[in-house]
């Protein structure tokens, strides 16, 4: 796991990548960028997407870390508290679409 994990780095740093690679979540398929107002909780954003034909949709206030890249995938899903968990601005997790799952990022729109 270690020799995968330093061959990755190296790799990462002959192509340029940042080096803060591990603290961002994997790259996916792609993404869909949701514009809401600040005070728009995980619930509204869920129901957005469903609306717009994305299923298993994995939201979560846990920001990625080197230890936790993927904190949406390791979290089932729920939704207990999603109306009054507010998102932020950037990566709040993924969902799927026609079989590909996506980052779902958001972008706070101040009035």
């Amino acid at each position: 796991m270690l020799k995968n994990s330093l061959l990755a780095a190296a790799i990462a740093l002959t192509l340029g990548a940042p080096t803060a690679f591990a603290a961002e979540p994997q790259q996916l398929d792609g993404s869909v960028t949701v514009a809401v107002s600040p005070l728009t909780s995980q619930g509204d954003v869920a129901r957005q997407l469903g609306q717009s034909g994305y299923s298993d949709i994995r939201l979560t206030p846990v920001r990625p870390t080197q230890i936790d890249p993927r904190p949406d995938l390791e979290d089932a899903g729920s939704t207990v508290a999603a109306d009054q968990t507010p998102v932020h601005s950037g990566w709040n997790g993924s969902a799927v679409r026609n079989g590909q799952r996506v980052n779902v990022l958001v972008n706070e729109q101040r009035a």
